[in-house]
């Protein structure tokens, strides 16, 4: 059984990456064409865009307050290779080992495995709330000057955040003990019922499900640790956020307030597209909405520094920090 799992997932890994090198060739020239604007861009700018890379040293802070609630006595220092670890893992596993990355991580350096589970699990939950909620404010406050730039794409936006909102609402449904979330897992067994091999994952998802909730009744709780963790998720995304503004901000339409905006839209949007570690979703939405206010060439730069800064150096640095943390262990 576990050499066919393995099987699996490298043919899954092997269609993924043929799947990614048909697209790189079918852009080329676009491709082409970013990367010769990058050529462009002041040095100095692209130093400066990845100090964002602060954020995850807030990525790190977030690990700690939360793993406090469970009056665990980790470092600041060991939640940061944490976070780098798992940057690590994202790209080197398409996403798919990241929670279980962290899981490990964590029960190396003294948390308990279960505690590391659930924490893990609403650790994910949040960021994709904070993700939702920054983009979806973004879009409901500063609709007009969205709609004044790319008005003609103004009910693919609708329907992306209606999906997002229904995504969202499901999240919180199952993740807050609830008549709602109870009459869910009933229904869930009476599918697996009559199919062994249904039922088993049933029962794999009921369990993160409970561990799932039992860590967000922790955490609810604790309103204050709560908020404080909301803060930071804002606090890490904004550093993202404002890494167009830095890089194209001084000589073009785009101001502070439009980096934000727009790049805000642009995560929350490629949320709601089915991709490995969104690799292609968020580049391709990048370029959809930031064409008209700079140019196309400038999008498609701006694209690649973007994933470069927040995904490759990340990557990098984390390689580092895994090569380490398996020597030590």
């Amino acid at each position: 059984m576990k050499r066919k799992s393995e099987k699996k997932i490298w043919i899954k890994k092997a269609l993924i990456g043929i799947f990614i090198c048909v697209v790189l060739y079918q852009f080329r020239d676009l491709i082409w064409e970013g990367l010769q604007e990058i050529q462009k861009i002041f040095l100095g700018r692209i130093a400066a865009a990845c100090l964002s890379l602060a954020y995850m040293g807030i990525e790190g802070a977030v690990i700690l307050k939360m793993a406090g609630q469970y009056k665990n006595r980790l470092s600041l220092k060991k939640c940061v290779g944490c976070a780098y670890y798992c940057a690590f893992l994202r790209l080197a596993t398409l996403g798919s080992g990241t929670g279980i990355g962290e899981i490990y991580y964590l029960s190396k350096v003294g948390m308990n495995p279960a505690q590391a589970t659930g924490m893990s699990l609403i650790q994910y939950m949040m960021q994709k709330i904070s993700i939702a909620l920054y983009g979806g404010i973004c879009f409901l406050v500063f609709y007009p000057v969205i709609d004044s730039y790319i008005g003609a794409y103004h009910k693919y936006l609708l329907l992306a955040v209606f999906i997002t909102a229904a995504v969202i609402t499901g999240i919180i449904l199952i993740t807050v003990p609830s008549k709602c979330s109870a009459f869910v897992m009933v229904q869930l067994d009476k599918i697996g019922r009559h199919d062994s091999k249904w039922q088993e994952r049933i029962n794999k998802a009921k369990e993160q499900v409970e561990l799932l909730q039992k860590a967000a009744t922790g955490l609810l709780r604790e309103k204050k640790r709560l908020c404080k963790v909301f803060f930071l998720d804002f606090f890490k995304y904004t550093c993202w956020y404002l890494i167009p503004f830095v890089l194209y901000g001084s000589d073009t339409e785009l101001t502070f307030g439009r980096s934000l905006i727009f790049t805000a839209l642009a995560n929350m949007l490629a949320g709601v597209i089915p991709a490995p570690s969104g690799l292609g979703a968020l580049e391709t939405v990048f370029i959809i909405l930031f064409s008209p206010v700079l140019r196309r060439e400038r999008a498609i730069s701006l694209a690649l520094v973007y994933r470069f800064v927040t995904t490759m150096v990340p990557f990098i640095v984390g390689s580092i920090v895994a090569w380490r943390f398996s020597k030590e262990q």
